[in-house]
């Protein structure tokens, strides 16, 4: 048993991509190499039947000639079974053998493609269950394009990778197989195909070592071409306004040509790999046929079914090379892949326990610190969050007033103190059920790509009772008249990114669809900067509102916008410094009085 686990370490380590694929498939890859064994049997019986079919109806055969070497091993194999070899048995067992060759074919190909787009698909589904367990921290050290290129565009490559791997595995079968049958009727015409097969070997290694080299740097760059990509898309009105989008098209045509660069070498690898295979495979059949004429004195009955046989077989020791050089191109994919699902099985939640809650009563945080690369960003934080209340954070950026934020929204762990929620530690609860309850609306609006009413819903089912629930937050969050004005009123489609809304429009869609799902804490961080004044003033009285049916948490620093606050909380250097009403931090804090008279409050 030892001895299994430490071969199969062994495995893993040398062989570490070939060992993830094989992981993935699991037993299914074993199936699929059985059935085209079978395949690969049955298909050199049929070729082996041409050598007496051929002897059969030569002339010279009706006058006594000597059989050759594997006509006497056919006829011994007929009389095992009872069968005499006459031309009606040869050809009706051609016949059989590759009707039943080619049923096995489409039922081998029909397997492997059912499995290959099952592996593809468990994979995207492992990633996207991974990636709901991430941890808020470890999300932060990737960048988007990273994760966007990973999640989309890799699984293609490692499924061309998984492909390739299997069909190098099924031609090394293949040419094995070959090889056994060869030796049954001609061992000379083994060492043939073996001497051949060593000279593509030595031709292809440093060949596919290149292109291992040329994948992992590719894989590379094109993240980073990726994550460029984005970035311009994203950021476009930005660049387009201040001048700044030909400086970044000219940057990016830069690392173009040196993407380009990189792929014009692979092209080039892999066209030469291409090229050279025929010529060589021609020039090996031409000596054969020396040696077999030649020297061996064989007949053209059995020269032709040689000559057969060896090109199947080298055709297969090319196809070797030529998969496997496929699974090298994509190997960087498969590295990057492997690299990425370790990163999110180690960078799980670390806390997340069993206990559901149903509802958000108590929020408290006991001598909470936090950290982040050692520096202090919260220190002995002592909080109740009063139950349907308002409660303002308030203070300088850097502060901590987000940080904190996070904290009470379970995206960040304290490093030292305590998180309470309805008298359990957030350790205990189950984090999905928690955050459930939680509404989250931003200075940077969340919009989908879908129509309004999908962005307030998160794609409900439109109902009766949906439709009216969906107007009362539109009405709610003053989005009432704009969506009337719309052709398609709740059906307009919004665009990446509400690209056509304002950003007032936006945030006020935020403010809805929070609305709409009914939660128990609302947290608004800055969600009301980038509406007017009148606007501002339509969405406080919501709040206030709703303040008596959910609890709130507002982060501004705008402090007209919390003057109805019950509680506020100042924060200065990651410390709470002050807390009360309005009026006694007025009192308390001279950083919160100069504030307040600069803003004439």
């Amino acid at each position: 048993m030892g001895s299994l686990r430490q071969t199969k370490t062994v495995l893993a380590t040398k062989f570490h991509l070939p060992y993830y694929l094989y992981k993935q498939l699991g037993n299914k890859f074993w199936i699929v190499l059985l059935l085209n064994s079978l395949l690969v049997f049955l298909d050199g019986i049929g070729i082996a039947m041409f050598v007496p079919l051929l002897q059969l109806t030569e002339s010279n055969a009706s006058r006594g000639d000597t059989p050759n070497e594997v006509m006497v091993k056919l006829q011994t194999l007929f009389q095992s079974v009872s069968v005499e070899l006459t031309l009606t048995n040869i050809l009706l067992l051609i016949f059989l053998l590759f009707t039943a060759k080619a049923l096995l074919y489409f039922g081998s190909q029909f397997y492997q493609n059912k499995i290959m787009m099952n592996f593809v698909h468990a994979m995207r589904y492992r990633n996207n269950e991974a990636l709901r367990t991430l941890s808020y921290k470890s999300f932060l050290k990737k960048t988007f394009g990273e994760f966007h290129r990973t999640l989309a565009e890799e699984p293609g490559h490692v499924q061309q990778a998984a492909g390739s791997y299997i069909d190098t595995l099924k031609n090394i079968l293949v040419v094995l197989i070959y090889l056994s049958l060869s030796t049954f009727f001609d061992f000379r015409f083994t060492v043939l195909v073996i001497v051949c097969g060593g000279v593509f070997y030595c031709i292809y290694y440093f060949i596919n070592k290149k292109i291992k080299i040329f994948s992992r740097e590719i894989t590379a760059i094109t993240q980073k071409h990726s994550s460029y990509t984005a970035e311009k898309i994203y950021n476009f009105k930005y660049l387009k306004a201040t001048g700044a989008l030909n400086f970044f098209v000219t940057r990016m045509e830069k690392f173009d040509e040196f993407v380009y660069s990189k792929f014009y070498k692979m092209a080039q690898l892999n066209i030469f790999s291409n090229v050279i295979r025929e010529p060589v495979l021609i020039y090996m059949i031409c000596i054969l046929i020396l040696i077999q004429v030649r020297i061996l004195g064989e007949s053209m009955a059995s020269m032709v079914v040689v000559l057969l046989l060896f090109y199947r077989t080298i055709g297969y020791i090319l196809s070797v090379q030529g998969a496997w050089s496929s699974f090298l191109r994509n190997t960087g994919a498969v590295e990057n892949m492997r690299n990425f699902e370790h990163y999110l099985a180690v960078s799980r939640e670390s806390f997340s326990g069993e206990r559901k809650i149903n509802h958000i009563e108590e929020l408290r945080l006991q001598n909470v610190s936090l950290h982040f690369d050692n520096q202090p960003v919260l220190t002995n934080i002592n909080l109740h969050v009063p139950n349907r209340k308002i409660l303002a954070l308030v203070g300088e950026s850097g502060s901590g007033k987000s940080t904190l934020v996070n904290i009470l929204c379970g995206l960040y762990l304290p490093d030292k103190g305590k998180f309470i929620v309805n008298g359990n530690s957030v350790q205990d609860l189950d984090l999905d059920s928690f955050q459930k309850r939680i509404g989250y609306i931003t200075q940077d609006s969340t919009i989908f790509a879908g129509t309004i009413y999908e962005n307030v819903t998160l794609w409900q089912e439109k109902t009766p009772d949906t439709l009216n629930k969906f107007w009362l937050a539109i009405r709610s969050s003053h989005l009432e008249e704009f969506t009337n004005s719309l052709p398609e009123q709740e059906n307009t489609i919004l665009g990446h990114n509400g690209i056509n809304l304002s950003g007032g429009q936006k945030q006020r869609i935020c403010i809805a669809r929070e609305l709409f799902k009914e939660v128990d804490l609302l947290v608004m961080d800055e969600a009301t900067s980038a509406l007017d004044a009148q606007t501002e003033s339509d969405i406080q009285k919501s709040i206030e509102e709703v303040g008596g049916k959910m609890t709130v948490i507002i982060v501004a620093h705008r402090l007209a916008t919390i003057r109805a606050a019950h509680h506020i909380v100042l924060l200065e250097k990651g410390q709470i410094t002050a807390s009360g009403n309005f009026a006694d931090l007025k009192e308390q804090s001279a950083y919160f009085a100069k504030v307040a008279s600069l803003q004439g409050l």
